[in-house]
């Protein structure tokens, strides 16, 4: 995760609200598009976020708990780099970051 995640989680966090994406397929679908990726692992990715967050891949999610916000991003960091790297404190920064009012107009 780099420096950049933490705005990046922020912006994610207030397009969600914007779009009204409330489950993984919307989700994905919204931030890793089928055209940047194969139809496989388009389905894949979906299939390894949800079973992070303990849902079904259709299932509501409120994106906007800390804890969902924490493990997607940990979800996502392991399918796209194939492991994670990062300490526990960096993604409880980039959460604190995205929840913060001021850093989502």
């Amino acid at each position: 995760m780099t420096h950049s995640s933490a705005p990046q989680a922020s912006t994610k966090a207030t397009q969600v609200s914007l779009h009204g994406i409330d489950n993984i397929d919307d989700y994905i679908d919204k931030f890793a598009p089928e055209e940047d990726n194969t139809p496989e692992a388009n389905f894949n990715y979906k299939r390894h976020v949800a079973k992070a967050l303990n849902v079904g891949i259709d299932d509501k999610v409120d994106f906007t708990k800390p804890d969902v916000k924490k493990r997607l991003l940990k979800a996502q960091v392991v399918f796209e780099n194939g492991s994670n790297p990062y300490p526990d404190e960096l993604y409880d920064q980039a959460v604190a970051m995205s929840m913060d009012k001021s850093n989502n107009p």
